[in-house]
C-alpha cells in the first residue's frame, strides 16, 4: 500500500518529493522486503527523482534496483523509459556506464548504450564501439547486428549497413525486422532485384511490414516494379475476398 501510494504521489500528483520520502520509508521500516520487492522500491524512488529531475539520485536508485534485480530486464525497461520520457538521453548513458561497472558482461547494457548514442545523441562512432562489444559477449543475437546496420544506416553508408542485416538474417534466418531492413538497404544501393527478394522473404516471416513497405521513401526506386505491388498488396486482396466472403454470409442469413 505504501509503495503504491508513493507511485500515485509522483506519478499522477507531481509529488515527486514525498513518494521518495515514503519509498525510503518502505526500505528502513521493512527489512525482510524481498529481492524483488526491493528493487521495485529502488527503482519507483529512480523513476520519482528522474521525474524531479534529481539525476544523481535517479541514477544511484536505478543501479540498486538493477543490481538487486540481477539486471531484470524488467527493471532495465522502466528505468529506460523514465529516461525517455525527459529525454534525458544523456543521463541515461551515463546510468548505463555505471552498470556496466558494476555487472560487466552484459551485452544488454552495451546495446541500450549503442543505440542510445547513434538514434537520441548522433555519436555514432562510439555507438558502433558499444555495438561491438555486445556483439563479442553474444555473437547469436541477430538484433545486435540489426541495430549496428541500423548505425551505419544513419551515417547513409548502406554498404556496410546491408552487411550487418544479411549477417542478422544469417545468424537468425527468422528474424523479419532484419530481412526487411536487408530489402531496404539493397533499394538503396539499386539492387532491385535483391531488394524485392528480400522484401518477399521479409514479408512472408511478418505480413504486417507490408503497410509499412507501402509508403517506406527507401523502397521508393522499387515502386515501378510490378513485383513490388505484388507483394505489398497481396494481403489487402486477401482482405477484399475475405471481407467480400463476409458479406456475403451476412446476406444469406
Amino acid at each position: 500500500a505504501m509503495i503504491n501510494d508513493a507511485v500515485v504521489l509522483y506519478k499522477y500528483l507531481d509529488s515527486s518529493g514525498a513518494a521518495i520520502t515514503l519509498l525510503n520509508k518502505v526500505l528502513s521500516e521493512h527489512k525482510r522486503l524481498s529481492t524483488r520487492l526491493k528493487s521495485i522500491v529502488h527503482a519507483h524512488i529512480g523513476a520519482a527523482a528522474v521525474k524531479a529531475q534529481n539525476y544523481k539520485l535517479g541514477s544511484k536508485n536505478f543501479v540498486d534496483a538493477v543490481v538487486v534485480s540481477d539486471s531484470d530486464e524488467q527493471i532495465v525497461d522502466f528505468m529506460m523509459k523514465s529516461y525517455q520520457s525527459k529525454k534525458a538521453y544523456g543521463e541515461l548513458v551515463n546510468v548505463m556506464q555505471k552498470l556496466n561497472q558494476q555487472v560487466p558482461g552484459s551485452s544488454l547494457f552495451h546495446a541500450i548504450m549503442a543505440e542510445t548514442l547513434s538514434e537520441k545523441l548522433g555519436q555514432h562512432s562510439d555507438s558502433l564501439r558499444f555495438f561491438s562489444n555486445a556483439i563479442a559477449l553474444e555473437p547469436n543475437r541477430s538484433d545486435l547486428y540489426n541495430g549496428m546496420g541500423l548505425v551505419y544506416y544513419r551515417q547513409q553508408d548502406y554498404q556496410a549497413a546491408l552487411r550487418m542485416f544479411t549477417t542478422a538474417t544469417q545468424v537468425d534466418p527468422n528474424d523479419a525486422t532484419a530481412r526487411y531492413n536487408e530489402a531496404c538497404a539493397l533499394a538503396l544501393l539499386g539492387q532491385a532485384n535483391r531488394a524485392l527478394g528480400s522484401l518477399q522473404e521479409a514479408v512472408t516471416l511478418d505480413p504486417t511490414l507490408q503497410s509499412h513497405a507501402r509508403t517506406d521513401a527507401d523502397l521508393s526506386s522499387l515502386h515501378r516494379e510490378v513485383r513490388f505491388h505484388e507483394i505489398v498488396d497481396a494481403q489487402l486482396e486477401d482482405d477484399d475476398i475475405a471481407d467480400a466472403a463476409d458479406e456475403l454470409g451476412e446476406m444469406a442469413h
